[in-house]
């Protein structure tokens, strides 16, 4: 089974069905959340068989059905369809070029409701598309984004031009995007639908049988360009070290404002134990191009500094980009509690909005087999594509690290959207590394017209999600695939000798891989890339270390370790056996502008054996 996308230049469906059907994040204002409405072509010809099965009018109710089961309740969504009324034509009754009818109106989601609806109505009449979508402009709430999702299986055969009705919606900034569905459809009705959805800032995608229509709608509603996922306990850092909070190992949630310092108290659970502390949260542009640099370091109780990291993914960016920054304990802070400082640095465009992040704390005891295990890595360079690898199996990226979608050795295919940035995990063991080829678009799936073009990054972000390595390419209309390939470090304890990027690929863990691409203009933004991933895992496990067990010497109230920590909740990145609530970071691939690493900047790190 295959979803094929247009090939002409069009903004992702996948990415509106993603904003207009995904949950709204629990922080956001109700009159900010994104409405859909579902236009759905119930003339006479979706009577006809679809795939020797069912009618398409079946297939498209099952669709409905399969979209009301995918999400939660609650999400704001309504149903309109046309050609249900009238089943004379429009030389008998010229009403039917005006049969449309709103059978669920905008509202929170119930399933019950949905299920009535999509039950509600038979395929009777003609095909009037363009007053169809002007009735539509009347369907939403005045305030939140707006996106109009047109299933048909024909042409417009009223009047007037349904593109240029969306022309002229678009230009009236009425502020809806309309997005198009073809349905079993012919060259005549994909181009209309396709040019509606272009005109309308939106995207088309055909879909021709029942399953296909099934899960374009369930994927589409289901996938990425959703808000990161931040999560974790809420903990509020102080602008000064002696008043900040205590937290131990876990995943914690602040809020930074821009030019700010924010400190942790982190205690440790067992003496000598090592620990790694990570910022991360992803930055949407504000206009053209936006700059951050985010900082960490740690120091102990006398205000000795014994680490310190730049993010290395600071470079210019036009897209939604996941930054992270990481530090890990040295001889330096080898004991006692330890002072974790985290800087926002805005250097270019961006807004002075606080902004939601992510802390996670990261502690592993003491290693009684240091010496005997492997010297550290190198990084690799100059890497071999990864061929396909027999077939290729769907997979739907995340937008966080908490939703990443798993994958392992083999080939996956994708959608990516412009401006977005997705992530996949890929577990590790030490002694393995990850080689992957992302391969873009191309052999008739031009991304951009003329002279307009894409930037497309690869990185590769170590287990403590700060930057590896990164590689890219800009991609202009094109018949031969954009093929980016990125391999990790292997994976050795004692890599936490190097200084930067090695030293992110110490630990075992679920690493990430991830796509993103950058728009060369602002208008680009939301065009939909079928993407292929071919990974290859390479090498055995070895090499893990063997850990002590001292006797905890934490201070009352600060967490403890458990001898078996619960497993982690399904969808939750996996953490390493030896601490309960730590979690590892990954490697990441991504997709934008420029080549070679990102700006690293490190102190050597000593090592306690």
């Amino acid at each position: 089974m295959s979803l094929r996308l247009s090939t002409l230049p069009t903004v992702a469906l996948a990415a509106t069905l993603a904003v207009g059907l995904a949950p709204v994040p629990a922080h956001a204002e109700d009159d900010q959340a994104t409405q859909v409405m579902l236009l759905l072509d119930v003339s006479g010809s979706m009577n006809e068989s679809m795939d020797g099965s069912s009618t398409k009018l079946e297939a498209a109710r099952k669709a409905l059905r399969a979209v009301g089961e995918s999400l939660p309740e609650g999400t704001q969504v309504g149903l309109r369809v046309y050609g249900s009324e009238i089943a004379e034509s429009k030389e008998v009754n010229p009403a039917a070029c005006e049969d449309t009818e709103l059978v669920m109106p905008m509202g929170a989601l119930q399933r019950d409701r949905m299920y009535a609806a999509a039950d509600s109505f038979e395929a009777k009449g003609e095909t009037p598309i363009a007053y169809s979508l002007e009735q539509t402009v009347g369907d939403f709430e005045e305030n939140g984004k707006k996106v109009v999702v047109l299933i048909s299986d024909g042409e417009e055969n009223c009047s007037p031009d349904p593109c240029a009705t969306a022309e002229e919606l678009a230009d009236a900034g009425v502020d809806l995007q309309f997005n198009a569905i073809g349905f079993g459809v012919n060259n005549e009705a994909r181009s209309q639908l396709t040019c509606i959805a272009e005109k309308g800032g939106g995207a088309y995608f055909d879909a021709d049988n029942t399953d296909e229509l099934v899960e374009a709608i369930e994927k589409l509603a289901t996938r990425a360009l959703r808000p990161f996922a931040i999560s974790g306990t809420p903990v509020e850092g102080t602008s000064t070290a002696p008043d900040a909070p205590v937290v131990g190992a876990g995943q914690y949630t602040d809020t930074m404002p821009v030019g700010e310092t924010l400190h942790y108290r982190i205690e440790r659970s067992v003496p000598g134990s090592w620990i790694t502390a990570t910022a991360d949260t992803v930055m949407t542009p504000d206009g053209i191009v936006t700059q951050e640099n985010w900082s960490a370091t740690l120091s102990d109780e006398q205000g000795n500094e014994c680490a310190s990291e730049v993010d290395r993914s600071s470079s210019s960016f036009t897209s939604d980009r996941v930054l992270g920054v990481a530090v890990r304990s040295t001889d330096a802070c080898a004991d006692g509690p330890l002072f974790l400082a985290i800087e926002r640095d805005q250097v270019a465009g961006g807004t002075d909005a606080a902004k939601e992040f992510e802390i996670v704390i990261d502690e592993e005891p003491p290693i009684t087999n240091y010496d005997q295990l492997p010297e550290p890595a190198t990084m690799p360079s100059g890497q071999d594509p990864v061929e396909e690898q027999g077939d290729t199996e769907a997979v739907t990226g995340g937008t966080a690290f908490s939703d990443a979608g798993e994958i392992g050795e083999g080939s996956w295919r994708d959608e990516v959207t412009v401006g977005e940035t997705v992530l996949y995990k890929v577990p590790l063991e030490t002694g393995q590394s990850l080689r992957a080829t992302v391969v873009g678009p191309g052999d008739g799936d031009p991304p951009v017209d003329g002279a307009a073009s894409l930037v497309v990054r690869s990185r590769t972000l170590g287990v403590d999600r700060a930057e590896l390595a990164s590689t890219s390419t800009v991609l202009m209309r094109q018949n031969s695939p954009a093929e980016l390939t990125v391999k990790t470090p292997e994976v050795r304890v004692r890599n936490r000798e190097s200084s930067g990027a090695v030293a992110s690929a110490s630990q075992a863990g679920d690493y990430y891989l991830a796509v993103e691409v950058e728009p060369g203009q602002p208008d680009l933004r939301g065009r939909i890339l079928p993407i292929q991933v071919n990974l290859a895992i390479e090498g055995e496990p070895a090499g893990a270390p063997v850990h002590a067990e001292p006797e905890s010497t934490a201070e009352p109230g600060i967490e403890q370790p458990t001898e078996d920590p619960a497993p982690a909740a399904e969808g939750e990145p996996s953490a390493p056996r030896w601490v309960p609530l730590a979690l590892v970071g990954g490697g990441v691939l991504l997709l934008g502008v420029g080549t070679g690493l990102g700006v690293l900047i490190a102190r050597t790190r000593h090592t306690r054996r």
